[in-house]
């Protein structure tokens, strides 16, 4: 929005020439003066989320409570194990599927959330378990609906990349070098591959 009202006053200013006598003048000076007192406003909002949103400490505490939420699912998913495993069993859960989908889309906004606004937190040791289920889920298709979900965990792993994001190399090494990643996370990146490449849907080049 303070981009958009910024280009509003630039391009009225640019031209103010053309209507500077004209009968719109006084008009277009009363919208110049407004849209700034807009920019003012949203430039005052904007830092001030800045500042509740980009605190550390409420970011740690984020990333403490989804770990909880990574270790819940993981136990969900795979009840009898002493650990995170793959391959999931076959058959997915009822408790699971009752499970609403944004469970693992937060998770997966909040990383890709604090990768570009505050990556010298993701050193905390509570970072394993979103890896764990990043990998797990990752591997594990069948366990949700929506492909663009399993693409954003996909989108996950490339922004922690440390040549794209700096200060992201425990991440991504958590991450690549998970005993379940070593195993399974290159042939399921491959099937997740294929399976957009042959949707058969108009927009599947670009997906």
């Amino acid at each position: 929005a303070v981009r958009d009202l910024q280009r509003m006053i630039d391009e009225m200013q640019n031209i103010e020439q053309q209507w500077r006598e004209t009968p719109l003048a006084a008009r277009n000076r009363e919208l110049l003066k407004r849209w700034k007192y807009q920019v003012k406003r949203l430039q005052k909002g904007k830092l001030c989320a800045d500042a509740a949103l980009l605190d550390e400490w409420l970011i740690r505490r984020c990333l403490q409570f989804y770990a909880t939420v990574a270790q819940f699912l993981l136990r969900i998913v795979a009840p009898s194990a002493t650990g995170a495993m793959l391959p999931l069993p076959v058959e997915v859960s009822m408790v699971f599927s009752a499970l609403p989908e944004y469970y693992l889309e937060d998770l997966a906004d909040l990383l890709l959330f604090v990768i570009q606004y505050a990556p010298q937190v993701l050193g905390d040791s509570s970072i394993q378990d979103l890896a764990t289920v990043l990998v797990v889920f990752t591997c594990s298709s069948n366990y949700l609906r929506n492909p663009y979900l399993i693409a954003k965990f996909i989108e996950v792993m490339f922004v922690v990349n440390p040549t794209v994001q700096r200060n992201t190399e425990k991440l991504n090494d958590m991450m690549l070098l998970h005993p379940l990643a070593v195993d399974h996370l290159v042939p399921a990146l491959m099937n997740f591959y294929t399976d957009v490449e042959t949707t058969g849907s108009s927009n599947e080049f670009y997906d």
